[in-house]
């Protein structure tokens, strides 16, 4: 499932395939065609990702008031 996550941040096509899963309008199973299966594994794996348990820092930081 985590390959999954990091690949729809970084391919369209796994997005799709993915969004359509979660609207209902395709089954989960057709996230396991070869087509989609083999972007999650080649999917590089984010900043993020790379460094598990830290978070990214936003830019900056504004004051509310």
């Amino acid at each position: 499932m985590d390959r999954l996550n990091r690949a729809t941040h970084s391919d369209p096509v796994v997005y799709d395939a993915f969004v359509q899963v979660v609207n209902l309008l395709a089954p989960p199973t057709s996230l396991m065609k070869p087509a989609i299966f083999w972007r999650v594994m080649c999917a590089k794996p984010s900043n993020a990702a790379a460094a598990p348990g830290v978070m990214a820092q936003p830019a900056e930081i504004h004051a509310v008031g």
